[in-house]
């Protein structure tokens, strides 16, 4: 009985991962000079693929990707790279901006999706409308620094605790996760994105950003 609950339990993952696996994408921003145009430097995280406000391609990630804050202000990147990496897919987009202000979201809009982001979106990633429950599997999609380059990489935990807009997960986050995706396995939508860890004295919890912030 316990095998079955196992396998039960690995092919529905197996399922959410190949559903969610071709909307989440790969970002590096460049951040240029503008007295001089050259290149600054260049953050790079994940984003997710989904039709946001008035555009019919977007993509949602975290501010801190697709901003520079200096002492006294912060800046948008001036475009970004979006990578498909299973499909060796890359468009450049210079419309970047800020969701909400107090929260680390960030936006890519997609001016001319091609075919093949078009049919992605016939079907866009549902979002979820309810809180989750504690103990609820989460998966979280991206692509880490120190993961496969060529194909989302994803780690499996719980929802272990909230935090203000914030759910805790036991999953693991590392660096370029950041903007991926959250996924509920229970109900099969979008719980978030993953933003930073807090270190205890035996190890890090991550945070998923609720979706549901944006329409606060």
């Amino acid at each position: 009985m316990e095998e079955q609950i196992i396998e039960s339990k690995k092919n529905i993952l197996i399922g959410v991962v190949n559903q969610w696996e071709p909307y989440v994408v790969s970002l590096e921003c460049r951040f240029y000079s503008a007295s001089t145009g050259s290149l600054l430097f260049q953050s790079s995280g994940s984003g997710l693929l989904t039709e946001w406000g008035d555009a019919s391609a977007t993509v949602l990630t975290n501010k801190h990707i697709v901003t520079a804050i200096s002492l006294d202000r912060s800046d948008l990147a001036n475009e970004c790279t979006i990578t498909f990496p299973q499909k060796d897919i890359s468009i450049i987009s210079k419309k970047v901006k800020v969701l909400v202000e107090d929260y680390d979201w960030g936006l890519v809009t997609i001016d001319f999706p091609n075919d093949y982001i078009k049919s992605l979106l016939q079907n866009s990633p549902s979002l979820c409308s309810k809180t989750p429950t504690l103990g609820d599997s989460v998966a979280i999609l991206g692509y880490p620094s120190i993961g496969d380059q060529k194909n989302v990489t994803v780690t499996e935990g719980i929802i272990a605790g909230f935090d203000s807009d914030y759910f805790i997960t036991s999953a693991k986050v590392e660096k370029g996760n950041s903007g991926g995706a959250a996924v509920s396995l229970e109900n099969n939508c979008y719980l978030g994105t993953p933003t930073f860890s807090r270190t205890g004295e035996i190890e890090s919890l991550a945070r998923i950003l609720d979706v549901r912030v944006l329409n606060q």
